[in-house]
């Protein structure tokens, strides 16, 4: 036997909830995989605000999509709100002078020693190369790292 369960109106959305299938949703609780039900989107609201993310999206059509947007802004513990921008050129210094003291440093070590993702790290490079602050010498692997000095304006 199927169960077809209409979906939630849209204005009901995040006020009550609707399962799918109960049988399965039943046993899940039972089973404790799940803790309540209908009580993830609230919950997702509250972290999101308590960590001072931005609001989450929703697109909705009888069943919903949560988009969470990229914060624009890091939270520093020494103060305020810094934008992106801002990080990544602080990131981008340390990258260079990192490297200005070790020319064989690896992207690896760069990301743990700044504190950021390998994958910023690559970024930061790629935007030093282009500006022509950075030059890779040499292959991926027994290359070598030149920071270039910056010209005076």
């Amino acid at each position: 036997m199927i169960f077809i369960t209409p979906g939630l109106p849209e204005k009901e959305f995040a006020r009550r909830s609707v399962c799918r299938n109960p049988r399965i949703a039943g046993l899940l609780l039972r089973s404790n995989y799940i803790e309540k039900m209908g009580s993830c989107i609230e919950r997702i609201y509250d972290a999101l605000q308590r960590k001072r993310c931005p609001e989450a999206n929703i697109r909705y059509d009888t069943m919903f999509i949560l988009e969470f947007p990229r914060p624009t802004h890091t939270q520093s513990h020494e103060g305020p709100l810094r934008s992106r921008e801002q990080t990544s050129g602080e990131a981008s210094e340390k990258v260079l002078r990192l490297v200005a003291e070790n020319r064989h440093i690896t992207i690896a070590e760069l990301s743990r020693m700044i504190g950021v993702t390998p994958r910023s790290i690559e970024r930061n490079i790629k935007n030093l190369q282009t500006r022509g602050l950075l030059e890779r010498v040499g292959p991926d692997k027994g290359g070598y790292w030149v920071a270039k000095k910056r010209q005076a304006p």
